[in-house]
């Protein structure tokens, strides 16, 4: 019988050594990590010296008590009010019926007629402060997530106060100065500062603390490629569009994998499009972290936000939400109703009862578990986003279709309708002439996208298509969808 062999416990002296070449991998990947912390933290803050007063101020904000959040808000609003009344011509009139000094000035203020997107597209510039000094503004514009696109002005301190509100938001989801944050976005302007990010995807670490990939081009062979950069990178946070994060869900599901082992990352920061509970569940199940979603939009910027305990609060520093019925009225706890936003930050271009064309409920009133005083919402309804597919497999995002229309002076609205795999009918409303040369600009912009054999034709229509919530329907396809387990 052959003897037993016993294996001796392999003891430290013994455990192989990393070798030089990792131990100077790591040493190098460790300085990365400091230099690109303290390079972030000298862009946001540091070097933005009107930007860190309003970090403070925004979150010490957040833990007043309701009453203070609400008495301050009314302040705000009063002063917004009362420079809207006295410098910007289109207010004048508007707020004609409005006695700022009356204890009924609220009421009263509640009878102004809400603000359409057309008249400001009407006569922008009557919606712009006297005498505002042009070296402070900037003017910006919407694609229109609802089909229709916007031109407004914003000034310097509005983008910082905007800024400062974002970052608040951020640190309820783990995002500190210099962590490591995977991007999925589409937005041209806004990724711009992280075009060199190509370098995270072949490097990781090595190339600074953003992961950047294009939102709207998340095709298989997109997200197979986020899953492992993101692997070797090793984000704590991950911001992204809605629909996009819940694509990448689906398909780890459907392989019986997560993103990162669980503890790896802090949160899960959703935008820009309504997320529906079975996508939340499943970013949780398969990132896995917990999902901040949050609600705003580019002229308005942040207007409610999800805490840790999944309530939604508004921005009370920052903007005035109404929801209202039918009839204008304000609706119920837990009722839903129309939301008009007015801006607490812009003096230059204030908005006030502005109909965003967005539907959402009132929250239950109370202190919510997370402590903050900052008034409770619902969920916003009506911004959902779909993903168009092509015979040559390309897949697009709705939204590649809004950021088409920036700045384009000469449509009103817009839709654009899958007719076929290969042909989209672009329905538009008010474009003369002059939109011969935009169209041509969309139209290349389309193919370059999803290639040259997709037909794309312009529509002149009366009216486009709306949702059962009311809102423009930007982008649909008529074709006859399965259902889908992955992407």
């Amino acid at each position: 019988m052959p003897a037993q062999l016993t294996r001796r416990p392999i003891g430290p002296a013994q455990r192989r050594a990393p070798s030089l070449l990792a131990r100077l991998a790591r040493r190098v990947e460790l300085f990365a990590d400091q230099f690109f912390w303290a390079l972030d933290y000298l862009r946001e803050v540091h070097l933005s010296p009107d930007l860190e007063p309003l970090v403070l101020e925004a979150n010490s904000f957040q833990w007043r008590s309701e009453e203070e959040v609400r008495t301050c808000q009314r302040a705000r609003l009063r002063s917004v009010l009362r420079h809207a009344k006295a410098n910007i011509p289109a207010y004048r009139i508007r707020l004609r019926r409005v006695d700022l000094d009356s204890p009924y000035w609220l009421d009263q203020f509640r009878q102004v007629p809400p603000l359409e997107k057309a008249e400001i597209r009407a006569d922008l510039n009557a919606f712009l402060a006297d005498r505002w000094p042009e070296e402070l503004l900037t003017l910006d514009h919407t694609g229109g997530s609802t089909g229709t696109p916007l031109e407004f002005y914003r000034d310097k301190l509005t983008i910082a106060r905007s800024a400062a509100v974002r970052m608040r938001h951020d640190r309820w989801a783990g995002r500190t100065h210099g962590c490591r944050l995977a991007l999925l976005w589409g937005n041209e302007r806004d990724m711009r500062p992280f075009r060199s990010s190509a370098l995270q995807q072949r490097f990781g670490r090595l190339g600074g603390r953003v992961l950047f990939f294009n939102a709207f081009g998340m095709d298989k062979r997109q997200i197979r490629r986020f899953v492992s950069a993101s692997r070797r990178f090793k984000p704590q946070v991950v911001l992204a569009y809605a629909n996009a994060a819940a694509r990448i869900a689906r398909y780890l599901d459907s392989r019986g994998e997560v993103l990162l082992p669980e503890g790896t990352l802090r949160g899960v920061i959703t935008s820009a499009e309504t997320l529906a509970d079975p996508a939340r569940a499943l970013i949780q199940k398969t990132f896995p972290a917990r999902v901040f979603d949050r609600y705003g939009s580019r002229e308005c910027a942040m207007i409610s936000s999800q805490c840790e305990h999944g309530a939604w609060h508004e921005a009370s520093d920052h903007v005035y939400v109404e929801i209202v019925d039918e009839e204008g009225l304000p609706v119920g706890t837990s009722e839903e109703g129309e939301v008009l936003i007015t801006t607490l930050s812009n003096y230059a271009m204030p908005l006030l009862r502005y109909r965003i064309g967005d539907r959402m409920a009132l929250g239950a009133r109370g202190n919510c578990p997370c402590g903050r005083g900052l008034r409770v919402l619902g969920p916003v309804r009506g911004r959902i986003g779909e993903v168009l597919r092509f015979s040559n497999g390309a897949e697009v995002h709705s939204e590649f279709f809004t950021h088409l229309f920036y700045g384009r002076r000469d449509v009103s609205e817009f839709c654009v309708v899958q007719k076929a795999r290969d042909l989209l009918e672009i329905h538009v409303r008010d474009s003369g002439e002059s939109a011969e040369r935009s169209f041509t600009q969309i139209r290349a912009a389309i193919c370059d996208r999803v290639g040259s054999e997709v037909d794309c034709r312009f529509v002149q229509v009366d009216q486009n298509s709306q949702t059962s919530l009311g809102k423009w329907q930007f982008v649909r396809s008529e074709l006859e969808r399965s259902v889908e387990s992955h992407p």
